[in-house]
């Protein structure tokens, strides 16, 4: 979005041993866009949000790498100002799917994402960004770092 690429490098499951970075899909120079902080082994899995400014990535912590999160970051903060909160305790892959008619209460979308080989979905409501509802499963026995969703099928 906003003609940026986000990326983790060389990751191996949940582990990639750095912070997440962007470049212009333009060419470039490649610029961090999230930095480790203490007890974090890597940053991986970035997943844009549709406001263009935000992201969905998971950060894993120690060893094993399941021991970590997913956070919000944003496109426009520095690597030393993201924000920390964690929103959800699952070291997995993410992914947006927007509502498709009325969603529920001020939600537009869901997060997808694994807990254990659970395949979860929880409201998500993008103008207060945050996850709002319970998860709920949706398909089982899928791998953590397996999942992704397609706006046009």
């Amino acid at each position: 979005r906003d003609n940026r690429i986000v990326f983790a490098t060389a990751s191996f499951g949940n582990f990639s041993g750095s912070g997440l970075f962007q470049v212009s899909a333009a060419g470039g120079a490649v610029s961090p866009l999230t930095k480790l902080a203490p007890g974090e082994s890597g940053h991986s899995f970035p997943t844009l949000l549709p406001d263009g400014d935000h992201f969905l990535y998971t950060g894993a912590q120690g060893a094993p790498p399941e021991t970590g999160g997913i956070y919000l970051g944003s496109l426009n903060a520095k690597p030393d100002q993201q924000a920390t909160r964690k929103l959800l305790p699952d070291a997995s892959k993410t992914a947006y799917s927007p509502f498709i008619g009325a969603g529920a209460g001020s939600a537009d979308g869901y997060v997808l994402f694994v807990r254990g080989s659970a395949l979860m979905a929880q409201p998500w409501d993008s103008q207060r960004l945050e996850l709002t509802g319970e998860a709920a499963p949706i398909a089982e026995r899928v791998p953590s770092t397996g999942l992704s969703t397609s706006a046009t099928g």
